[in-house]
């Protein structure tokens, strides 16, 4: 049933159930007057946007929320979009709401009779009181909506899922497929705590500051995500590798601190100090990591302990990039870089290239990842040829000025074939795959780019992509 306007179409679905109309039944209006959120909250309705409300009979009603967001989520991801749930009902994208849910039930007799699904999502239009807080598929995709078909599509597939008999169990794994890659940062007032990633089916979250422990069986609007605030709190990352340990402070979308130490105590805490005194504040906070080198990350997490950090690890968990296997078994820092190729709205034809300790090449397309390649490190090739033959040792300082030519001399021969043959791999590479976009990061990466045409270097990029990761 579609209707053009209505106070609510969960309301309105209400009316006709208890008329006896057949289930599953849909009401999908193009705009609400009094639409109703979480809590006895307003759902701002503007024309443009989808509102739908299904009565059915689900096979399972424990968890109904956590099974409808994923649903949503999964119908999102076949248009292209690859949302986040937050817990227990809302759709997030980049941070930013997209959507939500309402499950409301009829009891009788101690067994649930019939279940009204309320689902929202902001397809063409951003409601003006929100825009700090809220996203849409258009903004999203850069193309406007059919909320109609969207509507009629995502009655039809979350009636037939919502048939099918499924365990609870499965229902919190689809759900948890959809959730933050990260332990969350979330808030009650000015009060922080940590969401522990073990509980199911309900949230738990620890304090940062005095350690207690608190489990949320129901939506409340007391909590929220530290990170979907009109004001942004500030994030710190650390791009923890093999060599280095890069500290980023944001604050917002900008880059108010960028700090890095060699991964020895000292000069970790050092960079550990840099950013407490930029945060400006005295209380407990969190340094989030995609961390390469456990080692270096169980130092950085010692470091932090003295100066009120916690370092929370992320889960090699993909958002943006798909692909049709598994990508937890890409390199953190690798998974990473490619998350921030994306978030910068790249999705075009890309090689993203790390020129570290190891040199990470990697391929995606239209937000797939197609491949990559792991190579020595520029470094790493040096030393290599130093230990297993006569050749002088030589570091990355002999690297400057380097021009491919012929050289005349053994320590021009060593850097130019090291650097060149890196270089020239990346450049074939990008002529196989043109026209493409080639973006270099790591510790040699401005080195590298000067001698790969066309090449841009972004110093911040895996820094960048742990960011997007925890705004998901």
């Amino acid at each position: 049933m579609h209707i053009e306007q209505t106070d609510s179409t969960s309301s309105l679905a209400w009316q006709h159930v208890k008329r006896g109309q057949a289930l599953p039944l849909a009401v999908l209006a193009a705009q609400q007057r009094a639409g109703k959120g979480q809590a006895g909250r307003a759902w701002l309705s503007p024309r443009g946007n989808l509102y739908l409300s299904l009565a059915v009979c689900p096979q399972v009603r424990r968890c109904l929320s956590l099974w409808v967001a994923a649903l949503v989520c999964e119908w999102l991801q076949e248009q292209g979009i690859v949302a986040s749930c937050k817990w227990p009902n809302d759709i997030l994208y980049g941070g930013k709401k997209l959507g939500g849910v309402l499950c409301e039930g009829v009891l009788q007799g101690g067994q649930w009779r019939y279940v009204i699904v309320g689902i929202g999502l902001n397809v063409n239009v951003v409601p003006r009181q929100l825009t700090a807080q809220a996203t849409s598929m258009h903004a999203i995709c850069g193309r406007e909506g059919d909320v109609k078909q969207y509507g009629e599509q995502l009655a039809r597939f979350c009636a037939a899922e919502l048939d099918k008999a499924v365990t609870e169990e499965e229902i919190i794994s689809s759900y948890e497929r959809f959730t933050s890659a990260a332990p969350e940062l979330w808030c009650r007032g000015k009060a922080f705590f940590v969401r522990e990633p073990h509980a199911r089916g309900h949230l738990r979250l620890r304090s940062l500051a005095r350690g207690e422990v608190i489990d949320l069986v129901s939506s409340t609007p007391e909590y929220r995500l530290a990170y979907q605030q009109p004001h942004e709190q500030p994030l710190v990352v650390a791009d923890v590798g093999n060599s280095t340990i890069q500290l980023v402070l944001f604050k917002g979308d900008k880059v108010a601190l960028v700090t890095q130490a060699t991964p020895n105590p000292h000069p970790v805490k050092g960079a550990l100090r840099k950013v407490r005194q930029a945060l400006g504040f005295e209380h407990e906070w969190v340094i989030y990591t995609a961390a390469v080198n456990r080692t270096h990350r169980l130092l950085l997490a010692d470091g932090g302990g003295r100066w009120g950090f916690e370092v929370l690890v992320l889960k090699n968990k993909p958002f943006r990039c798909q692909t049709d296997y598994d990508l937890r078994h890409l390199g953190s820092d690798r998974l990473a870089a490619i998350e921030a190729y994306l978030a910068a709205g790249d999705f075009e034809t890309g090689i993203v290239v790390n020129f570290g300790t190891a040199t990470t090449v990697d391929v995606v397309a239209d937000s797939r990842h197609r491949g990559g390649y792991v190579l020595p490190g520029l470094e790493t090739s040096l030393t290599a040829l130093a230990d297993h033959t006569n050749l002088p040792r030589l570091s990355s300082k002999s690297f400057v000025d380097q021009h491919l030519e012929l050289a005349k001399d053994t320590h021009t021969a060593i850097t130019q074939g090291v650097l060149h043959s890196q270089t020239s791999f990346v450049q074939q590479l990008a002529l196989q795959h043109a026209p493409c976009k080639i973006v270099v990061s790591g510790g040699l990466g401005e080195l590298a780019c000067a001698h790969i045409e066309g090449a841009v270097y972004e110093p911040l990029l895996v820094a960048k992509g742990i960011r997007a990761l925890v705004l998901r």
